[in-house]
């Protein structure tokens, strides 16, 4: 799992981070499993979690330097994420 969520299929996460952010990702461990990977571009993290509401969170906390997101699950729960987010700032 991730975090305080457990149950669910677990599935290989990757979550590509562009700089300069990834250089203060790189220093973080979210998961004990993790692997980092430097790409020409960005940081690949690489690790086994459960597709949670947590996490996506996570994710949403990188902000615009987000790259990519995989598996695809996870991929539209942040969009999703984004969306209501983005929907409730423009009712105020």
């Amino acid at each position: 799992g991730f975090g305080i969520w457990g149950g669910g299929e677990i599935v290989q996460v990757r979550i590509g981070i562009r700089r300069p952010a990834a250089d203060f990702f790189a220093r973080q461990v979210w998961h004990r499993e993790q692997r980092d990977e430097w790409r020409e571009d960005h940081l690949l993290r690489t690790m086994p979690s459960i597709v949670s509401p947590e996490l996506v969170r996570r994710i949403l906390s990188v902000g615009e330097h987000l790259h990519s997101v995989e598996p695809p699950a996870l991929h539209d729960a942040v969009a999703r994420a984004v969306d209501a987010l983005a929907v409730s700032l423009r009712r105020r």
